[in-house]
Order: C-alpha cells, then structure tokens, then sequence
C-alpha cells in the first residue's frame, strides 16, 4: 500500500514532461559512449578537435573499422597505438560513416568513393 501511495504521490506531484515520440539517448550504454569519448578525445588530440567533421573518403573510413573489427577478431581488447577497445575505433567510424550518409551538408559529395556503390552485381544480387 505505501509503494501505490508513493506512486500516486509521484505521478500527481511531478512536473509535466512531453516526451512521447522523443528519441530515449538513455537506452544508449553509458560506458558505450565513454569508450566512444575516449577515442574521439585521442582524435582531437591527433588531429583537431571536430576534424572528422570536415569529411574523409568513405573509403578511407571503411578501411581504418574493417583494420579495428580484425584486431578485435585475432582476440585484441587493446589497440596497440592507443590502447583502447578497437570496437570503441569502429563505433566512432560508424558514427563518421552515418554522419556523412545521413545529413545533407555531405549529400552528394566527392567522399563517397564506396567502390560498391553502383555495382549492378551488388544490385541485381539484392533484388
């Protein structure tokens, strides 16, 4: 009985908050996004804070996971230069590769350079 109290307590007393049809970041592990931090810190360190904002060749981003997910793969937890999750490495490449494909500032760029892109063996393949 005191729990259904403190509920009605709760829903009665708390502020108002519409967030029906709101994206929930808390269903985002948060030591999901630490490790993510850590390598975009060691990034900003190497290369320019926001530098990855300015676009690379998908190419180029595709190559550098596809290294990170075999490190992984041979039984690495450590990247050797960095020292961090080589899966934190991919998850901030795919975080630069959905970027790049999802927003309208890189729509129709040079970068994308994917050599699969407008193979009709791919296409006809996935019909």
């Amino acid at each position: 009985a005191r729990i259904t109290e403190m509920f009605i307590w709760f829903t009665e007393m708390a502020a108002e908050r519409y967030n029906k049809g709101k994206v929930q970041l808390s269903l985002v592990d948060p030591l999901f996004i630490e490790e993510v931090a850590k390598v975009m810190e060691l990034g900003a360190r190497k290369y320019g804070k926001d530098n990855w904002l300015k676009g690379q060749p998908y190419m180029q981003v595709l190559d550098s996971m596809k290294r990170h997910i075999a490190e992984f793969e041979h039984g690495e937890s450590r990247d050797k230069e960095s020292g961090l999750h080589p899966l934190a490495h991919v998850a901030c490449n795919v975080m630069f590769l959905l970027r790049y494909d999802l927003d309208a500032a890189y729509e129709e760029n040079e970068l994308d350079d994917r050599i699969y892109k407008s193979s009709t063996v791919f296409k006809q393949a996935n019909k």
